[in-house]
């Protein structure tokens, strides 16, 4: 199941993530999208894929896209749930004055 979410989520997100030095451990990953909902669902479900007990290459490339998406979507000024909410509730939304800061 893993392997199949996995699967889906790159090929959606790889024709628009450029890689920088590959070979390297600490890559950079950048992520361009226009569809804003779209790069959300991707994020939960590279974020989902990241949460293995076992380091693998795909788990690797799912924390990385999971991390670009982030930082692609605060710049889209969208914010990860409210001040007082707990991160289990929070959701991706765009920022008002009560939202959590990245």
């Amino acid at each position: 199941m893993k392997k199949l979410l996995l699967a889906s989520v790159l090929a959606l997100a790889l024709p628009s993530v450029a890689l920088a030095a590959p070979q390297q451990s600490n890559t950079t990953m950048t992520v361009d999208y226009e569809n804003v909902q779209q790069l959300i669902k991707n994020q939960y479900a590279a974020r989902e894929g990241c949460r293995s007990i076992k380091e693998t290459p795909e788990t690797s490339i799912m924390c990385q896209y999971a991390d670009a998406a982030s930082a692609q979507l605060t710049k889209l000024g969208y914010c990860y749930g409210d001040e007082n909410q707990s991160m289990a509730d929070s959701l991706w939304k765009k920022c008002s004055k009560s939202s959590k800061k990245q």
